[in-house]
């Protein structure tokens, strides 16, 4: 017994010992929001106040000292975020996270983001005395006096990754990874490739990868008034692996003094972006002399990619335009180094890349770049199909001017109108982005901002080009004047939903623009009335009906055979009927439909595309944006079974076919009463943090579930896999729900999906997770008394 005892006591020693190191531990990776620092990098007094969110609010007397304090806490909330997205774009992934992320660090290597960084850093250090430059260097600074000095994150202590200084170069790594989301192309084109080469242009031309002539276009204002075959597999393998958010969209629209009560203007917008924890942007409050802004960032990135201050102010939403073309390139049967061009023989060039790996040998890799770009045949997974002597490579906008962003954002957050604004937006080359823009003095802008291409007349730059004969080259780049763009239109108001624009006067501008259910929605609520108030557009933003899927239905539930003596079907299928398009948490409608169509895709098109290419095609926009005219083209070949040839099946077969298995999967899946198949049963929210594949850590890391309502192309959009599981798993949203009422701009509103803060022992880990899922929404406070009233926290910087 006595024995035991001793045992016993031991044993609650250990366990006593245990937990007080957990706390110890647990208290020592707490950020802090109180106290004093001193560095040598600031000259003067800053002051940071932390709003009752985490938001902070810095107060300095200079500059680059409020851009030291910036890098500071941006890097004390969200360093493994940073971490994360400079590995990614330098392709330096598999060394913290091991041989399953090799084959990311591969395509990411031959891209050559890492080269291209580097050079743009190199060329703006030519204007290192530009107040645009210091001040991103003082936020680098701050970046790395939090990692020389600051709590290490709990998971680099998990994964083992050394703390390294931040650089220039990383901050452009982490602009040019959001460059590469953007460009739909990467997963679009091999798609049309595949499905041009196997089937021909009669199964091509139901998809429209161009709008049809009757589809909405954004107006404008006039000048002066399968050899791809894999390509969409590995971007999406890519998604599934990388630790971060991929980039999916937005909406924004600015309404004019006119049609708003106050006789002010009012900004929204809500960007579309891979969900994650932490979430994409970090809000902060920067005051100094000649700077008052309000801005969302990205971890790692100095200058705002959009906000607003007391004058002025931005959102942005992708442009969508084509700016990734892909290359067949001839080799030379005598050197195989060399490929074709118009004027004869061309040595590619050819760098080694060395790609260490977590516990494995490190992996090298050969890189050869021709005129057009980096060859890309090689990579895992593609182009099994090329012809002998052929290569193709990947031509890249992005990647041949140098890169201005941070440079024009910085001058953005300090504009006080419109005309002072315009300007910068032509040194953003790329990625596309629309700009929507409003001020003080009541204009309003839209501005399609990217270096748009000249092409060869007849050159389809959505299939694989002929890279030797010169005949696919680019012939130069349009004046950004002629560049999309509308300001101060009659009607009052512009709006932004990632559609195509109209012509401009050199033809429509090749893109992966988005189906235009969105922005007729947006248009049908923003024209309804001219008493607009900041609250009241917050509905606007928040609306999830979609008036477009019960037209579609209309089209579809007629050529629908329903068995009378099977009550269920007879049940679901007087639902769609009734149908208006809501998608609240209550509604069964949703359940039904999005089923339904799975099902109409599955057996439409996988006997042609295969499981794995229809899979990727469900991820892109052209299986949204193709749907309406597949279905009311009742002749479309791919109503015919390929599988069956024996038999010829019309629309009207697939789609009875499509409805019965719908009805027999959701029946297994919830029971045999439709009424209680309610859409947030299966509309599921989870904010996974990048460890979250590794139980239990997604218990410890991630935030949710959350049932929440909106749907795939409703303006609260918070879209899904689309897939057989009948569950859907959102998987990109609103990264934030802003809206900036220029009668009152010191007092925006917002809200983020989790909260500031990636660091798990915050309060502000996802302490705004609860408002965003019920679509609230919390204050952007720029008014010192009124942050005072509710900061508990203040964090002082000092010179030693």
């Amino acid at each position: 017994m006595r024995f035991l005892k001793y045992t016993l006591l031991v044993l609650l020693g250990l366990v006593l010992l245990a937990g007080a190191a957990g706390f110890v531990y647990w208290q020592s990776k707490k950020p802090m929001l109180n106290g004093e620092l001193r560095s040598k990098e600031v000259k003067d007094e800053v002051t940071v106040l932390f709003d009752d969110y985490g938001v902070p609010h810095i107060y300095a007397q200079n500059e680059p000292d409020a851009f030291f304090a910036l890098g500071y806490v941006h890097a004390q909330d969200r360093l493994f975020q940073m971490e994360l997205m400079r590995r990614v774009a330098s392709g330096r992934l598999a060394e913290i996270l091991g041989s399953d992320l090799t084959a990311v660090d591969v395509f990411f290597r031959t891209i050559g983001m890492k080269e291209y960084a580097v050079k743009s850093v190199e060329q703006n250090k030519n204007f290192a005395n530009e107040p645009y430059y210091k001040a991103a260097e003082a936020y680098v600074a701050g970046i790395n006096q939090y990692i020389k000095e600051g709590a290490t994150p709990i998971e680099f202590d998990l994964l083992g990754i050394p703390k390294e200084p931040f650089t220039m170069v990383d901050c452009q790594l982490i602009g040019a990874y959001m460059a590469f989301s953007f460009s739909e192309a990467f997963k679009q084109e091999s798609i049309l490739d595949f499905i041009n080469q196997k089937y021909g242009s009669v199964y091509l031309k139901d998809l429209v990868p161009s709008w049809s002539d009757s589809a909405f276009r954004v107006p404008v204002d006039a000048k002066d008034k399968p050899r791809l075959l894999g390509m969409s597999g590995l971007i999406n393998d890519i998604e599934q692996k990388l630790p971060l958010f991929p980039y999916h969209g937005s909406n924004a629209w600015v309404v004019a003094p006119q049609n708003t009560k106050a006789g002010k203007v009012l900004l929204s917008n809500d960007t579309h972006i891979g969900y994650g924890q932490p979430s994409v942007w970090y809000e902060a409050h920067l005051v100094c002399p000649n700077l008052d802004f309000y801005g969302s960032f990205l971890g790692g990135v100095p200058t705002p990619v959009l906000g607003h201050n007391p004058n002025f102010g931005w959102g942005i939403t992708m442009f969508e335009n084509d700016d990734v073309d892909f290359y067949s390139e001839k080799l030379n049967p005598q050197n195989p180094q060399q490929v074709a061009t118009p004027t004869g023989w061309q040595t590619m060039q050819k760098r080694i890349e060395t790609i260490h790996v977590k516990g494995k040998p490190d992996t090298t890799l050969e890189v050869l770049q021709t005129p057009h770009g980096a060859v890309v045949s090689n990579l895992p997974k593609l182009f099994k199909n090329t012809k002998p002597n052929e290569v193709v490579s990947v031509w890249w906008s992005y990647l041949l001017f140098p890169d201005e962003s941070i440079k024009a954002f910085y001058n953005l957050a300090h504009a006080k109108n419109i005309d002072e604004a315009t300007p910068n937006l032509a040194t953003i080359h790329a990625p596309g982005l629309n700009f929507m823009m409003g001020d003080k003095d009541g204009n309003i802008a839209w501005w399609a901002v990217a270096k748009l291409p000249k092409r060869p007349k007849g050159s389809n730059s959505m299939m694989l080009l002929d890279g030797a004969s010169g005949k696919d080259d680019i012939l130069g780049w349009h004046d950004f004047a002629t560049n999309p763009h509308r300001i101060n239109p009659p009607e009052g108001y512009i709006a932004s939903a990632n559609s195509q624009p109209q012509d401009m006067g050199y033809g429509l501008i090749p893109g992966y623009y988005q189906p235009e259910d969105r922005i007729k929605r947006v248009n049908q609520l923003l024209s309804a009335r001219k008493d607009w108030t900041a609250e009241s557009l917050r509905s606007v933003i928040n609306d999830e009906v979609s008036t477009t899927y019960p037209d579609l239905l209309k089209n579809i539930l007629p050529k629908i055979t329903v068995d009378k003596n099977a009550g269920i079907e007879q049940t679901c299928y007087n639902l769609l009927q009734k149908w208006d398009g809501s998608h609240e948490t209550t509604d069964v409608e949703p359940t039904i439909f999005y089923k339904l169509l799975y099902n109409i895709y599955h057996f439409g098109m996988q006997d042609e595309l295969g499981s794995e290419n229809l899979s990727s095609f469900l991820t892109i926009a052209l299986s949204k944006r193709s749907l309406d005219g597949l279905i009311a083209n009742n002749a479309s070949t791919w109503w015919n079974d390929v599988s069956t040839p024996a038999l010829s099946e019309t629309e009207s077969d697939i789609l009875t076919k499509a409805f019965k298995q719908s009805v027999v999967d959701l029946e297994a899946q919830l029971g045999n009463n439709p009424q209680t198949w309610t859409w947030g049963k299966v509309h599921l929210l989870t904010h996974k943090h990048a460890l979250s594949k590794q139980p239990p850590l997604d218990k410890l890391f991630n935030v949710g579930p959350f049932e929440v309502a909106g749907g795939r192309e409703t303006v609260n959009k918070l879209d899904f896999k689309l897939d057989s599981t009948g569950i859907y798993h959102i998987t990109n949203g609103p990264a934030l729900r802003r809206i900036v009422d220029f009668g009152n701009p010191l007092n925006a509103t917002s809200c983020l999906p989790t909260g500031q803060s990636g660091n798990l022992a915050s309060p502000h880990y996802n302490d705004q997770a609860t408002l965003y899922a019920n679509k609230q929404a919390r204050t952007e406070y720029m008014n010192r008394k009124e942050i005072e009233k509710v900061s508990k926290n203040r964090l002082g910087f000092s010179n030693y």
